[in-house]
């Protein structure tokens, strides 16, 4: 969200009612567009996960974690910008990778990312790093569980508002190209 504009002004006369995913969207809303009814619905996406304890034991199962650590779940966006690419893996890995003695590190490398640069498997793995890659998980059930989130410029920052994670963003060099697309006026 771009919160210095949203709600878009546009939208007051288009739209009667704003379904929300949370407060935090809901104050959005009520602030700019008083007069407007707003309800609260979640997050579909992550409707009817399981408690975390069977989470917690699918999971550990899984990707045989060591039960005594706790888990940090990395889920970086895909960078396709030409001479950018994977660039928020690459200069973060080394770094990330030496939290390995206290924590299990769970990545989820963007699907496009993995099919674009199938070298950056056998690199991870080379570094320990435990690999999602289920296109078929609910990846609403390593939210839940974690301890805490490390992201970058992805959706992932809303879910972790969502699950109430403590997360860590991990920027891209300041004259990066894929950064300066993101800046608005």
């Amino acid at each position: 969200l771009k919160l210095r504009k949203y709600p878009y002004d546009e939208y007051k006369k288009i739209f009667d009612i704003y379904f929300v995913h949370g407060k935090f969207e809901q104050k959005l809303v009520q602030k700019k567009f008083s007069s407007k009814l707003t309800h609260i619905i979640g997050y579909p996406r992550y409707s009817n996960l399981k408690d975390d304890k069977y989470l917690k034991g699918s999971i550990e199962k899984d990707f045989k974690l060591d039960k005594q650590k706790k888990l940090i779940y990395w889920t970086p966006t895909n960078v396709d910008n030409h001479g950018e690419k994977f660039s928020n893996i690459l200069l973060w890995i080394d770094k990330i990778s030496k939290l390995q003695n206290e924590y299990n590190i769970i990545i989820r490398p963007h699907p496009k990312t993995l099919m674009l640069e199938p070298n950056l498997e056998f690199n991870l793995k080379e570094k320990n790093f435990f690999i999602d890659k289920d296109q078929n998980r609910k990846i609403g059930e390593i939210f839940q569980i974690s301890d805490l989130i490390i992201s970058d410029y992805g959706g992932t920052v809303f879910s972790a508002i969502f699950f109430c994670k403590p997360i860590i963003l991990l920027n891209l060099k300041h004259n990066s190209k894929f950064v300066s697309e993101l800046k608005y006026l």
